[in-house]
């Protein structure tokens, strides 16, 4: 049987542009938070992550940034970047789930740390505790740790009728931040030209492409075939519908093509979707698509 192995040249890349705006005055970007609701810790009671005057915390997909505030607790910081103590508590988006890791600080709390090393964020051992946020609905959950606080609860149900506090026998921490993983930008997708493979036997291997990935970006594949150069033109996943994606993890990075949904189909075209980062300030950058199959 004879291999082939066809490499599309090209260039797709999409640029998000934003905006920055300076002025002369200080940033205070802990006033303006996107945080609300309560945390719980047996210890410090009640720590509110509401946006104030004076206090407020912000959620964005790489970090926590702002103060949130306790009667007992003090106020506590999550990010310093200059200055002494060091801390900061850093978010690590996987798909649709931001998981938190790091230390917040503050004069009374001390030091709090938002996930156990190499934890599992089962938070069912001390071994596995951890803070996520739900990037779809911006709900806390989970637990942090403090000496001082002891542990400190982003979720449950309580007492209604705690004032500001617990609302309906529940109380949490949400944002209207949202990390819904990877999305497709503006003009974010191709659709190839016709290719024919010059056999009704052909078996299709694999794709794969390369260019460049920045971090929390990703490339995903359809693939289209048919025995006819005028289709019909179907764009399929793995599992044979179009709700399912070939994704690479990586640029260079051969995904097995389902062979059994493209049996004997000559001709085929495939569908290229690049997915920007959560921000949106980052787009990955194709340069070829492989395709390679046999006859």
């Amino acid at each position: 049987m004879k291999r082939n192995t066809v490499i599309f040249f090209g260039f797709i890349s999409l640029l998000l542009l934003a905006c920055f705006y300076f002025s002369n005055n200080k940033v205070s970007a802990y006033f303006n938070g996107n945080a609300s609701g309560y945390a719980w810790s047996e210890k410090a009671g009640w720590i509110s992550f509401n946006t104030t005057s004076v206090y407020g915390v912000e959620v964005v997909s790489a970090n926590l940034d702002g103060y949130a505030w306790g009667e007992k607790a003090g106020y506590i910081s999550f990010y310093r970047d200059t200055g002494s103590p060091v801390y900061g508590v850093s978010m690590s988006l996987i798909g649709t789930t931001g998981k938190l890791s790091g230390y917040a600080w503050g004069p009374q709390a001390g030091y709090i740390k938002f996930a156990a090393d190499n934890s599992t964020y089962l938070n069912t051992t001390a071994a596995n505790y951890g803070v996520t946020v739900n990037g779809s609905t911006g709900v806390f959950s989970g637990y942090a740790w403090s000496e001082k606080l002891g542990w400190i609860k982003f979720s449950g149900s309580c007492v209604s009728g705690t004032t500001g506090a617990c609302l309906g026998g529940v109380y949490g921490v949400t944002t209207t931040w949202t990390g819904s993983g990877p999305s497709p930008v503006a003009g974010g997708n191709l659709i190839s030209s016709i290719f024919d493979t010059g056999a009704t036997s052909v078996v299709y291997n694999y794709i794969m492409w390369q260019g460049t990935q920045p971090t929390g970006t990703s490339v995903k594949f359809q693939l289209a075939t048919s025995a006819s150069p005028s289709g019909p033109w179907t764009y399929i996943g793995p599992d044979g519908t179009g709700s399912s994606f070939y994704s690479p993890s990586a640029p260079a990075t051969q995904v097995k093509i389902k062979t059994e949904n493209h049996m004997f189909h000559r001709y085929f075209r495939y569908k290229v979707y690049l997915y920007s980062d959560a921000g949106q300030t980052a787009t990955p950058s194709v340069t070829d698509i492989i395709v390679n199959y046999t006859r």
